[in-house]
């Protein structure tokens, strides 16, 4: 069983690989704000590993 950080963790990565899937299959056009989105999320996602694995 997950435990809910680690799915949260997870969770976060849902929008960036809609994102993604959307420019490549449906020749969708990636927007500079949706790109500085994605890298808020990424950087966040780190900041909440980086954070649990220093407790650990």
């Amino acid at each position: 069983m997950i435990s809910s950080s680690n799915f949260a963790i997870v969770a976060g990565i849902g929008p960036i690989s809609t994102i993604t899937l959307a420019a490549i299959f449906l020749n969708e056009v990636l927007t500079l704000l949706q790109l500085f989105g994605t890298l808020v999320v990424i950087f966040g996602i780190l900041l909440v590993s980086l954070n649990r694995s220093n407790k650990a």
